[in-house]
């Protein structure tokens, strides 16, 4: 009888391993943190742009034009999924409990902004009293909140 390691070369205990020393593991990781950075600092900008051009925003494509931007319509926003890039640069903060409940209230606050602004699109055929603007007022509030969040993530990293 035979073992399946003596079938595989260059396979030991089921890992395969690489004579090419410009593919350590210790390179991933970094390019994965420039990268998580980079998309930080666009979701930034795109919550900045957003408060800057609310009404513009809101006047011009409604509750879901707010949804673009907070990238929960569509895949162009560059806050869709960055979820993935908070998760990575976890490891870069300084006070880990305090960027893990900031990073977790962005994400609340990113789902109430959502929530306002998709019930804006419907508060016109429902039985509920109200208008859209005040759905847009409770979405800039969240956002604005968004912004204080990252603000205390980005400090917890340097950036």
């Amino acid at each position: 009888m035979f073992s399946s390691a003596s079938l595989l070369p260059g396979v030991a205990c089921g890992a395969m391993y690489s004579r090419d020393s410009s593919l350590s593991a210790s390179s991933a990781p970094k390019d994965k943190t420039q990268e998580a950075k980079k998309r930080f600092i666009e979701g930034r900008n795109t919550v900045d742009e957003l408060i800057s051009n609310f009404d513009d925003i809101s006047g011009g494509g409604g509750g879901d034009e707010i949804r673009r931007y907070l990238g929960t319509v569509g895949t162009t926003s560059s806050l869709f999924g960055i979820e993935k890039a908070f998760k990575i640069l976890a490891e870069e903060a300084d006070d880990i409990v305090q960027y893990t409940e900031a990073m977790n209230e962005f994400d609340r606050d990113l789902r109430g902004a959502d929530s306002s602004a998709y019930s804006s699109m419907f508060v016109e055929f429902s039985a509920a009293k109200g208008k859209k603007e005040d759905f847009y007022d409770q979405a800039l509030v969240d956002i604005k909140r968004m912004e204080e969040d990252l603000k205390i993530m980005g400090g917890e990293m340097g950036i």
